[in-house]
């Protein structure tokens, strides 16, 4: 065989070499960026429902702290008080003012899941909400109720007896006053925790 064709099938298999090789790299490299895809995306997941379960045990805590039946001084400490309050109203006020700021993390936490639960729906393809709801129920019925039961308390003090049936008022007064102040496994802390229960178990398969 002739040196010029001799070199001719050299370079044409130089030429070959070089292609699998070329075409090996970009094999290696293509699942290397498909592993590396997948490894974030499972990290994306796992963050997204790792953050969203925290919040639902926050959430959990602070509600069950909001109701809780003690109610510090100190918790009322930063009220502005007026000179012509009696007595009377100074309590109502103080207990309303520390009432209303332990729901203000209720709500906050509240904003932050449903935050979460948008990224959910993209990166997880799954919509919490129906697992949020009850919480949001919850929050609204103990926030409406604080503002009524203390509304009434300082209105109390100004009202004739005979402005409502008094046996009637102090029924109601004491379902408000229920609500507000937990009971040992009540029905609205069992509400939230059976919703809370629910969420992070439906969160658990994307945190193993």
């Amino acid at each position: 065989m002739p040196l010029s064709q001799i070199s001719e099938f050299v370079s044409m298999g130089s030429d070959v070499v070089v292609a699998l090789a070329a075409l090996i790299a970009a094999i290696v490299a293509f699942r290397g960026v498909k592993q590396w895809r997948k490894e974030l995306t499972g990290k994306a997941k796992f963050e997204i429902a790792r953050k969203m379960a925290l919040l639902g045990f926050q959430f959990q805590e602070r509600f069950r702290q909001a109701r809780g039946p003690i109610t510090f001084a100190g918790e009322s400490a930063e009220r502005i008080k007026s000179e012509d309050e009696t007595p009377q109203e100074r309590v109502a006020l103080d207990e309303h003012f520390a009432r209303q700021a332990r729901l203000r993390p209720l709500g906050e936490i509240l904003e932050e899941l449903r935050s979460v639960n948008w990224e959910a729906k993209i990166i997880l393809r799954q919509d919490f909400q129906e697992e949020i709801k009850p919480l949001e129920k919850s929050f609204r019925e103990l926030f409406a109720t604080v503002q009524s039961y203390f509304s009434i308390q300082l209105r109390s003090g100004k009202r004739s007896s005979t402005d409502l049936n008094r046996r009637s008022d102090e029924k109601w007064m004491e379902s408000l006053h229920n609500i507000i102040y937990a009971r040992p496994d009540d029905e609205l802390s069992a509400t939230v925790d059976n919703a809370v229960s629910e969420l992070t178990g439906d969160l658990s398969k994307h945190l193993r």
